[in-house]
C-alpha cells in the first residue's frame, strides 16, 4: 500500500514549491524524513499469490504467441510452454540450473527492456 502524506506534509510541500525552492532540495528533505525499511535479500517475497498468478497468465500468453510466430518464421513445429513461475533468491536460481546451460539476453524491440532466456539440454 503506498504511503499517504498527511495534510501538514502536503501544505509544507506546496509552501516550499510556491516559495521557489529547488525540487531536488525538496526531494532530499523528503528522503531524509522517510522511514527505512529492512529488506532480506536471502528471502525475497515481493509478489503476492495474485500477482504470481497474473505473471503466470502473462507468460502463458507469451508462450502461445511465441509458438505461433516462431512456427511461421522457421516453417517448422515449435512448442513453447511455461515450466513454472516461482520467486527465488538468485543463489537458489543458480543452483537449479542444469550444467551446461546457455543464458542469453534478448532485446524486446519495439518495447523497452530485455528478456533473459535459459536454454538447457
Amino acid at each position: 500500500m503506498p504511503d499517504v502524506l498527511s495534510q501538514d506534509a502536503i501544505d509544507a510541500l506546496m509552501k516550499s514549491i510556491s516559495s521557489g525552492a529547488n525540487i531536488d532540495e525538496i526531494a532530499a528533505k523528503a528522503d531524509e524524513n522517510a522511514k527505512l525499511k529492512i529488506y532480506d535479500f536471502k528471502r525475497p517475497d515481493k509478489f503476492s499469490k495474485d500477482q504470481l498468478r497474473a505473471i503466470q497468465m502473462i507468460h502463458e500468453s507469451f508462450a502461445r504467441q511465441m509458438t505461433t510466430v516462431l512456427s511461421t518464421l522457421i516453417r517448422s513445429i515449435v512448442s513453447a510452454e511455461v515450466a513454472s513461475v516461482e520467486q527465488l533468491a538468485y543463489e537458489e536460481f543458480v543452483n537449479y540450473m542444469v550444467q551446461p546451460t546457455v543464458i542469453g539476453m534478448i532485446e524486446m524491440h519495439p518495447f523497452e527492456g530485455s528478456m533473459l532466456i535459459e536454454i538447457n539440454p
